[in-house]
């Protein structure tokens, strides 16, 4: 895919219709529809030249190991895979909410039972993931998304 064929309405893997560009940063991150499953995804897509292929061996390898993750604290992957062109696309759960760092610009700081509740639930997904073998690199609060289950903020890494 060429820069500008990633817009709202462009297909990716033939059944994910681009709803949203959501960032720009390492590749490009879209809201999408899956148009066979009727679902609302997250792809992230790397276009050929943004990546070597070590780089995206290891993400294709940490796709396959994360798909396999039960944790309620990792978003679920739910497709992978390398269009004709070689643009790289990993499609995972779509989540409703915020990432921490937007939170702590808004809100503050967390009460001592609200970050307590956070790092626990971080801390089980971080122990799945090296169970698996993936060493999480980069832990940052933009990659803790804050949702909601059942009114009770959820941790999701992503």
């Amino acid at each position: 895919m060429r820069p500008d064929e990633i817009r709202p309405g462009g297909l990716v893997a033939g059944k994910f219709r681009i709803r949203t560009i959501l960032g720009r940063g390492h590749g490009v991150l879209v809201e999408a529809f899956n148009t066979e499953f009727d679902q609302r995804v997250a792809i992230r897509l790397l276009l050929p030249g943004q990546t070597d292929d070590k780089e995206l061996e290891r993400f294709r390898r940490e796709a396959r190991t994360l798909a396999k993750l039960e944790s309620e604290h990792v978003a679920r992957i739910i497709d992978v895979g390398t269009q004709p062109d070689g643009t790289f696309y990993l499609v995972r759960q779509f989540l409703e909410g915020t990432d921490l760092a937007a939170y702590l610009r808004t809100r503050g700081r967390l009460s001592l039972q609200e970050a307590s509740l956070l790092v626990l639930q971080a801390a089980e997904a971080v122990a799945e993931t090296h169970g698996h073998g993936i060493i999480l690199r980069e832990m940052q609060p933009q990659h803790l998304f804050l949702t909601q289950r059942l009114g009770v903020s959820l941790v999701k890494v992503v």
